[in-house]
């Protein structure tokens, strides 16, 4: 997983790495852990928030649906990285239902 640091932005995506021209960036690797080995997550969870620059779905994927089955989830879907029906369908599929939309990039999810 890389991820840029800027003073501006941050982001995986090729093309928004290239719109850095200007700022001074750099890529770092950084380690990561699946939401399924922390074990302090390892309950069910309230509410999720998750806004990762484009790896909304590797985040989603890490979780143990049986186990940390948030309530409400938050989630950046600007359909920048993936289509944004996708990440809705994705969560339906989990058991969700797409409530609200905040702003231009975040939807809200509830569990039914």
């Amino acid at each position: 997983f890389h991820v840029l640091n800027a003073d501006m932005m941050s982001s995986i995506n090729k093309e928004a790495l290239q719109q850095g021209i200007g700022y001074e960036t750099r890529i770092e690797k950084i380690r990561t852990t699946p939401m399924s080995q922390i074990e302090c997550a390892l309950r069910p969870i309230d509410i999720l928030f998750v806004d990762v620059e484009g790896a909304e779905f590797s985040v989603l994927k890490s979780v143990d649906w049986n186990i940390q089955s948030p309530k409400v989830i938050c989630i950046e879907n600007n359909g920048l990285y993936f289509p944004r029906a996708e990440l809705v369908s994705y969560l339906v599929d989990k058991g969700y239902r797409h409530r609200a939309r905040l702003g231009f990039s975040d939807d809200i999810f509830v569990k039914i």
